[in-house]
């Protein structure tokens, strides 16, 4: 392979990898290998662990049957966790092997199959907040003036707990645009 043609040579390469099967096992030898899963049903794939640095593996769930539960052997963040699940067709992960204490590990790059909480803010619970000015008793011990006062900063409250569900909504849209999607 000469200079004047390393790109048309690395785009010709054969990325795609053979999908091992239920209970297979990938070997990544070198960079930018692409694995297509196909499931029938529940299924498993493992990630042998790297052997060295500056490898790339891309995994993709291209034919739902069933949730495919990839294991990476030796983990793939900080934490150690070791299992992925693929369970939509579309679903993938990208893994980059790098060293730890000079040992080559796979690290995940983008967590397209990580799912985050469903519902960080309800909104119900700010639409059922009302108050009305007569809605407090102020009896003996509270001024009409000190009721209409409460009141408002209720409603001032109500206002800003919207606010900031709407807020948290956005953000779980853009986490949801990067791949990491509401568990139901």
């Amino acid at each position: 392979m000469t200079g004047h043609r390393v790109l048309h040579d690395i785009y010709k390469a054969p990325f795609l990898v053979p999908d091992p099967g239920d209970a297979g096992t990938v070997n990544c030898d070198r960079y930018g290998q692409v694995v297509s899963m196909t499931s029938a049903a529940a299924e498993t794939r493992t990630l042998s662990a790297p052997s060295k640095a500056g490898l790339l593996i891309h995994f993709a769930l291209d034919v739902d049957g069933g949730t495919v539960t990839l294991t990476v052997t030796g983990g793939y963040d900080t934490a150690g966790n070791t299992t992925l699940a693929f369970a939509d067709a579309g679903d993938f992960a990208s893994f980059t092997s790098i060293l730890v204490a000079g040992s080559p590990v796979w690290r995940l790059e983008n967590p397209a199959t990580t799912t985050q909480v469903a519902h960080i803010a309800d909104p119900a619970a700010a639409a059922a907040m009302t108050f009305a000015a007569g809605a407090i008793d102020t009896g003996t011990d509270m001024t009409a003036a000190q009721a209409a006062q409460i009141v408002a900063d209720l409603a001032a409250l109500r206002t800003a707990i919207v606010a900031n569900n709407a807020a948290i909504d956005s953000i779980l849209v853009a986490l949801e645009t990067a791949g990491i999607t509401a568990a139901a």
